[in-house]
This record gives C-alpha cells, structure tokens and sequence, in this order.
C-alpha cells in the first residue's frame, strides 16, 4: 500500500523512521545533470519518486483503515469495513481504562458499541466520494486533463506529519483571482463530510506568525484574535449550520458515533496527548487532553500539541 509514497514510515531496530527517496531535478523534458541540480555544497534540487500523500489541515475524515497491531502479530492496515474492528476497539479501550479518567472513559464506553466501524466506514466511504467528485468537477471547471491539473498548496507552521504527508491548505491551481474556487478543506468541512480538527499554530488566525513563539499569545490577545477572525468563526459557523440541518456526518439516525481522531489514539492504544482551549469559554484555561470531552462540540476546539503547554503557561495560562 505503501511503495508508491515519496516518504513512509519504516521500522529499523525497533524504532520508526521517515524515509524517501528522490531523483536528480528534472529539466525540460529530462532530467538535469548533477551540475544543474547541485545549487551549493548544502543544497541540492530533485524531482519526486513516488507520490506525494497531501493531509488537509483544520479537519478531519472518517479513517477508511488504519495500522494496527495485535498481541503476538505483526502491525499491518486493517480496512475499517474488517468485522474484528468492532472487538478491537472493546479491547483497545478496556486495556486503556485504567489509563482514563472517569469522563472520558464513560465517554468513550458510550461509543465503541456494537456497529461503530460500520457507522465509521458509512461515513469515510461517504467523505471519500465527495472528495472525489469536487476534483472531477474542477477538472471539468477549468477544462482540464487529469495531467494538466494543478494544485495550489498553502502550508501552516507544520509541512509534515509523523506519517510522510504534506500538512497543506489545498485548492485547484488558478492565477485568474475571479475564478478561484474555495479550498478542499473549506469545501469538504461545509458539507459536512468532514471535522473540524482545529490544531494550533496551523490554522488562522495563528499560521501567519513566523515562529510558533509568535503564535503564542496571551490570553487577552489570544482572545481579540481568534474573536475577529473570519476564517476560524466561519468555519464554526459552517459546522453548527450542518449540525442544525442533520447533513453529512451528523445525519439523522446515523450521525458519526467516533471521531477519527479518536479511532487513532484507541488503535495507538494510549489516551490523547493534546492540550485544549474551549472557544466557547473565553479565559485562560489550558485544558488537559482528556478534559476534551467537556468541549460538547468539535468546532469549539482548539488543540495544543503537549509540548507547547509551558510555553502557554509563560504566556498567562493556567493548566487545569
């Protein structure tokens, strides 16, 4: 599943590594020699081997599958549609129970009920559709061959995750500014097809700062910043739109039962690890990760990777 990434995970002595590989630049219509490609004695120009996996920041799909790994086997992709997901996630969660506190794992035990993978694969295999068809209907938008499209990728604080992805904004190439179109993340979160997953410093309006030092803020600016700022309010606003109206994930009868993120930190097999500010409750409160579930709802989120918490706490923030 994997040969064909530009990076992956790959396991040497028991630990994981990122690992690539890449070829001289291309040139023309070739490639270029080593004296067009070498820039300096630290830099050097290459072309992609393999694709390249694009992670859309500020939300979150339904997971179609997921690495996993089970008592005496080795870790290996299970699709989300597998039937032993159901029971594997009941004996993720009571091997995690002592690791969590009360809220939570009642939380938790409330949702990893029978048909949970089938209420999740419903879902990513809906998100994955979607997807589909807003890049088919760009092609045809902008009148373009699967080899000429482009897209235009804006990167936050963060170029990539643990997995070899881009982190990236992502939207169909366009100069003329008349003809944009709105970014996938935009476009997928507003119909509904997707989460919010909001995770400092990597949305607005944070991501514009040039060092996360500068996104650290204390909590009255904090507070005046992400109060007048259009994306992140329109985008809550977005969510609790589709919610109202009972569309794509929270359908009626058949709304997501377990957030992805949750899925992957149950597989994983340990209790969540980021920090959360309630965009509901304007104060200095860093909430401890497992703390998240007293946010009622995902918009209203903001999480904190763990080790910028004493960072916050330099800022004027208390740690609860």
């Amino acid at each position: 599943m994997e040969k064909d990434r530009l990076v992956r995970r790959e396991l040497r002595g028991g630990q994981a590594f990122l690992v690539g590989r890449a070829g001289l630049m291309a040139y023309g219509a070739g490639v270029g020699s080593p004296k067009r490609a070498v820039s300096d004695g630290d830099t050097i120009a290459t072309r992609a081997l393999a694709n390249i996996p694009l992670r859309f920041l500020g939300v979150d799909a339904p997971e179609k599958g997921l690495f996993r790994r089970q008592a005496g086997s080795a870790e290996r992709y299970v699709p989300i549609t597998d039937p032993s997901w159901d029971g594997f996630l009941r004996e993720q969660l009571e091997a995690l129970e002592a690791a969590l506190k009360p809220p939570l794992r009642a939380y938790l035990q409330a949702r990893v009920q029978p048909g949970v993978s089938a209420n999740h694969a419903h879902h990513a295999q809906a998100a994955t559709r979607a997807l589909e068809e807003m890049v088919q209907e760009d092609l045809e938008f902008y009148q373009k061959t699967p080899e000429g499209f482009r897209f235009y990728l804006a990167y936050a604080r963060e170029a990539l995750d643990g997995y070899g992805r881009l982190l990236c904004f992502a939207a169909p190439y366009e100069p003329e500014r008349s003809r944009r179109r709105k970014s996938y993340n935009q476009r997928m979160l507003e119909a509904a097809r997707v989460s919010p997953y909001f995770v400092w410093p990597n949305i607005d309006p944070f991501r514009e700062q040039p060092t996360p030092f500068g996104a650290v803020l204390r909590p009255e600016n904090f507070w005046a910043q992400v109060n007048t700022s259009r994306t992140l309010q329109g985008a809550r606003a977005a969510v609790k739109q589709s919610r109202a109206q009972k569309l794509g994930l929270y359908e009626e009868g058949n709304p997501l039962q377990l957030l992805a993120f949750e899925l992957r930190y149950l597989t994983e097999g340990r209790p969540p690890k980021r920090f959360v500010i309630d965009l509901t409750h304007p104060s200095n409160r860093l909430l401890r990760p497992q703390r998240y579930v007293e946010v009622a709802y995902p918009e209203d989120r903001l999480f904190v990777p763990e080790e910028y918490g004493p960072l916050f706490e330099q800022h004027g923030w208390r740690v609860e």
